[in-house]
């Protein structure tokens, strides 16, 4: 199910010196891909503080639903692989093969070692906020303009 928050917390100021060093010409659009919830909120609510837009999904499914339904696309997808109803890995060779959302990167946030997945980037959980949101910025900012 996808669910928009509007959940606040105070975050370190060094998470803020980030963003300013990377800020693109207007938010970055993030679809967050991840079944555990309080997970998915803490990393909802740490993007939404760095001024991203964000939306949730609990599964890989949701996903690819929004992604077929809403436009434009996200910029960068933050995707877990182990899920219930549809695993990360099932999601992305099913986005793949849909050429209107094919070339939206996605990083993987995995516990474990990933291999055979096409990924922009991964990293391992735990992250450090500090380096998935440089990683957003980066392969967001390396992403064509849609």
């Amino acid at each position: 199910m996808l669910r928009p928050t509007n959940r606040v917390h105070r975050m370190p100021a060094c998470l803020s010196a980030i963003h300013a060093e990377t800020r693109l010409a207007r938010p970055i659009r993030v679809l967050l891909v991840e079944d555990d919830l309080d997970l998915r909120g803490a990393l909802a609510d740490l993007l939404r503080l760095e001024r991203m837009e964000v939306v949730e999904a609990e599964n890989g499914l949701d996903a690819l639903l929004h992604l077929r339904t809403v436009k434009p696309a996200p910029d960068v997808i933050v995707l877990d692989l182990d899920m219930p109803v549809m695993s990360g890995r099932e999601f992305r060779e099913a986005q793949l093969r849909e050429p209107t959302v094919a070339a939206v990167p996605v990083i993987l946030l995995s516990s474990h070692r990933v291999a055979g997945v096409p990924a922009a980037a991964v990293l391992e959980k735990p992250c450090a906020p500090e380096r998935l949101l440089a990683t957003i910025a980066r392969v967001a900012g390396a992403a064509s303009p849609r």
